[in-house]
């Protein structure tokens, strides 16, 4: 603050604009130092620069708060990306839309059947029907007659199949034989394949006299458990991956709480130390406290186990940043989409 005070008192109310023009001019002020000129013309440069290129933004149409995503985004190559393709925003920044990329686009020079454009909204129309209708592998009718209807212009089938193979050569979209998913998509599931095949395929657990675990659990329990119950029990412990499933009313949380039981009386855990190796999500905060309600343990929703940033988009827990769990439950699984699914606790 001294400094700064005695800059101005120098230079006078144009201090700004005389140290952008001339650096120099810092030097006849005692006890200035070169690094300290060289950091702060630098500096006034780099601010100078963002504040032009937010006002151009703010002048496109984009509010401010989206101006300086953009510029914090590509910083100096922040007008060439603006001028080159306004639609690539969409692919960059996730809190940039389709719908507001796309309102001031065509009020600048796009033209409503532009390539760009056709592109993006192919890519958000996949989006959005991954997200509402809950599958992400789809035919060609279903995503050009909802492009058609987000673009609010018709183009011919024979433009679309174009624009939509440029996308494959992108490696923006699979196509897989009649049926096209979204890169993200695909990856996801292959992450998801993978690594069930990893866990199915590693050696079962070994635990001596499983069954008399089990027969005591049903004595204090005072439950008879039929054969499928038992099975799913017993393979919870013993196989290192395990999908339950059943229609609701047939017992599938009756045999969480019994799985709980088991892996502690094996591991002959106290409740402290089970709570630190056990680990009960769910993917809504209804489904996981209705899971805690059941089995009296903690629960928690997938995101905010994995310590969601809402900001970023990012998971803290990931495969770089492990959980210690040593057993995982998850309830209400179809509720999931494959993203989520891909970015669960594996081990």
């Amino acid at each position: 603050e001294k400094t700064a005070k005695k800059i101005v008192d120098f230079l006078g109310s144009d201090a700004l604009k005389i140290i952008i023009d001339n650096p120099d001019n810092l030097l006849l002020i005692p006890q200035i130092t070169k690094k300290q000129i060289d950091t702060l013309h630098n500096t006034l440069l780099e601010y100078n620069s963002s504040y032009n290129m937010i006002l151009n933004l703010n002048e496109l149409g984009f509010l401010t708060k989206d101006s300086m995503l953009i510029y914090n985004k590509y910083k100096v190559n922040t007008n060439s990306v603006i001028e080159e393709n306004l639609y690539k925003l969409i692919e960059d920044i996730k809190e940039i839309t389709f719908k507001k990329v796309d309102a001031i686009a065509l009020k600048h020079d796009y033209e409503r059947c532009d390539k760009r454009r056709v592109k993006a909204a192919i890519i958000y129309t996949m989006e959005e029907l991954c997200n509402t209708l809950g599958h992400c592998y789809l035919n060609i009718e279903e995503i050009y007659k909802y492009t058609i209807m987000f673009l609010g212009n018709n183009i011919s089938e024979e433009d679309f199949i174009e624009i939509l193979n440029e996308l494959i050569l992108e490696i923006k979209i699979v196509k897989e034989e009649d049926h096209y998913l979204l890169m993200s998509m695909w990856d996801a599931e292959e992450n998801i394949t993978r690594r069930i095949k990893y866990l199915s395929l590693k050696e079962d657990f070994k635990v001596n006299d499983i069954d008399k675990y089990i027969t005591q659990i049903e004595k204090d329990k005072n439950i008879v458990y039929n054969d499928e119950q038992l099975l799913a029990i017993k393979n919870a412990i013993l196989k290192n991956f395990l999908i339950i499933t059943g229609g609701p009313g047939t017992g599938k949380t009756t045999i969480v709480s019994s799985i709980i039981d088991l892996y502690r009386d094996v591991n002959k855990l106290t409740y402290d130390k089970l709570n630190e190796e056990m680990v009960l999500l769910a993917p809504t905060g209804r489904a996981s406290k209705r899971l805690a309600e059941k089995t009296r343990f903690p629960a928690y929703t997938i995101h905010s186990f994995l310590k969601w940033n809402k900001d970023l988009d990012k998971f803290a827990i990931n495969e770089y940043n492990k959980s210690d769990a040593k057993i995982v439950i998850i309830d209400e699984v179809s509720m999931m989409d494959v993203p989520l699914f891909s970015s669960c606790p594996w081990r």
